[in-house]
C-alpha cells in the first residue's frame, strides 16, 4: 500500500469517525436533564417527546439566534419540529416557561395531574395542535401559555380548578378566541377577557357562577360605565379593570376573597369604595390614581394591602378601616380629614397615618393595645386624640409633630 492509499484510508476512516460522533451526539441530545428531578426522553421512531421526573421543569427563554433565527434554549429545540407527541409524566409538577414554544408540528399533549402550573408561553405557536384537557390540578396558566396556537380550537375546561389564575393572553390568537362572539368571554367559571370594541356608557352584568374575573379582562375598557358582579365572585385578578376611566360605581361582592395588583388602577371616575367582611388581600397599586374617590371602607377580613394600594387617590376625604391590624396604607395622604376605626381594630402600625396633614380628629376605640412608632407622625390638624387605657404599648414619635 502507497502512501496516497494510506493517506486515503486515514481520510476515510476519519469521515466514518465523524458521522459516527454525530450519530451519537444526535441520539444522546434525544435525552437528559430538563429540572433538578426531571427528565426528557425523545423517541424519534413514534415522534414522543416524554418527561418524568418528580418537581418542576426547568424554565426557558426565548430569543434570536444566526443559525436557527428564533428559537428557546429547551434542549429538544433542534429538533423541535419533529416533536408530535407530548407526554408529561406523573410526578412533573411544573411545565416550563417557552418549554414547547414554536413546536410546529406538536399535534397532542398529555398532561398528568400531579402538574400545578404551566409556564408563560409554554405552547405558544403550536399551530398543529387542536385541543387541550387541562386537568384539576392545574391552578396556573402562564402568560400566552397557549398563544397563537392556530389550530386551537378545544379546550376542555370542564374539570378546571376553582382556584385557577390564567394570566393575560394565555389563549389569545387561538381557534377557540377568534371563535368566541364579541363582548364577554368565559372559560369555565373565568370571565376570560372582554373581547371586541366597546361603545360608550356600556353596562354589563357578569352570569352567576363566575369565581373569578381574569387578567386584564377589562383593561383599558374606556367605554364601560358600569358593571353587576354576582355573588359568586372570588377573584379579581391582576389589572382587570385597569383603566376603565368611565367607571363610576364598583360594588365588590361579599365573597370576593383577593383583589390582584393594579386591578383598579387609573379608574378614575369610582367615587366610593367598600372592601367587603371577606376580603383579606388588595394588591399593590390595585386603586392607585383612583383620584374621585371620597370614601373608603375596608373591612373586618383585610390582612394584607400592597405597596401604594391607594397612592394618587387625592380625592379621599373619610377612610372607615374595621380590620384589627393597620398598616401605612395611607400615609402621607394629605386630604384625609376623617378616619373612623371599628371596634375590631387592635393594632395601629408604624407610620399608619403619618403625614396626613388634613386630619383634625381621631377616636382610638378600647380594642386597640398597640400604636407603634410614628402612626400619626407629622399629622400637622391633628388637635383632638381620644387615647383609651387599653392601650398597653405606645411607640416612639407616635404623635411627633402633631399640633
Amino acid at each position: 500500500m502507497n502512501n496516497n492509499d494510506m493517506t486515503y484510508v486515514s481520510r476515510f476512516f476519519s469521515l466514518v469517525m465523524f458521522m459516527l460522533m454525530i450519530s451519537l451526539t444526535a441520539k444522546a441530545d434525544y435525552s437528559g436533564s430538563c429540572g433538578d428531578n426531571a427528565t426528557y426522553m425523545f423517541d424519534p421512531a413514534t415522534s414522543t417527546l416524554t418527561i418524568t421526573g418528580t418537581g418542576e421543569m426547568q424554565d426557558y427563554s426565548f430569543y434570536y439566534t444566526l443559525t436557527y433565527g428564533y428559537t428557546t434554549n429547551a434542549p429538544w429545540a433542534r429538533y423541535k419540529d419533529e416533536i408530535k407527541h407530548i407526554i408529561i409524566d406523573t410526578g412533573i409538577t411544573h411545565i416550563g416557561n417557552h418549554a414547547y414554544h414554536q413546536c410546529f408540528n406538536l399535534s397532542s399533549v398529555t398532561i398528568s395531574t400531579s402538574v400545578i402550573s404551566i409556564g408563560d408561553f409554554a405552547f405558544s405557536e403550536c399551530n398543529t395542535l387542536s385541543s387541550i384537557l387541562i386537568p384539576k390540578s392545574v391552578k396556573a396558566i402562564g402568560s400566552s401559555a397557549f398563544a397563537k396556537c392556530n389550530n386551537l380550537l378545544s379546550i376542555d375546561s370542564s374539570d378546571f380548578n376553582d382556584d385557577l389564575y390564567i394570566k393575560a393572553s394565555a389563549f389569545d390568537n387561538t381557534a377557540w378566541f377568534d371563535s368566541q362572539t364579541d363582548g364577554l368571554v368565559y372559560i369555565g367559571k373565568i370571565l376570560y377577557r372582554y373581547k371586541g370594541f366597546m361603545p360608550y356608557n356600556t353596562s354589563l352584568i357578569i352570569k352567576d357562577s363566575t369565581l373569578r374575573i381574569g387578567e386584564e379582562a377589562f383593561r383599558n375598557c374606556t367605554g364601560l360605565s358600569s358593571i353587576d358582579l354576582p355573588n359568586s365572585l372570588m377573584y379579581i385578578d391582576e389589572r382587570s379593570f385597569y383603566g376603565c376611566s368611565s367607571l363610576s360605581t364598583i360594588d365588590i361582592p361579599n365573597n370576593v376573597k383577593s383583589i390582584g395588583n393594579e386591578a383598579f388602577k387609573k379608574c378614575s371616575n369610582i367615587a366610593t369604595l367598600k372592601i367587603p367582611d371577606n376580603t383579606t388581600t388588595i394588591g399593590d397599586y390595585a386603586f392607585e390614581d383612583c383620584n374621585s374617590i371620597n370614601s373608603v371602607t375596608l373591612g373586618k377580613g383585610i390582612n394584607s394591602v400592597g405597596y401604594h394600594a391607594f397612592s394618587g387617590c387625592n380625592g379621599i376625604l373619610s377612610v372607615t378601616i374595621l380590620c384589627p391590624t393597620i398598616g401605612d396604607w395611607f400615609s402621607g395622604n394629605h386630604f384625609i380629614e376623617e378616619i373612623i376605626l371599628g371596634d375590631g381594630v387592635t393594632a395601629i402600625g408604624e407610620k399608619a397615618f403619618s403625614g396626613c396633614t388634613a386630619l383634625s380628629s381621631i377616636i382610638i376605640p378600647n380594642s386597640v393595645t398597640l400604636i407603634d412608632r410614628q402612626a400619626f407622625e407629622n399629622c400637622a390638624s391633628l388637635t383632638s386624640v381620644t387615647i383609651p387605657n387599653s392601650i398597653t404599648s405606645l411607640g416612639n414619635r407616635a404623635f411627633h409633630d402633631c399640633i
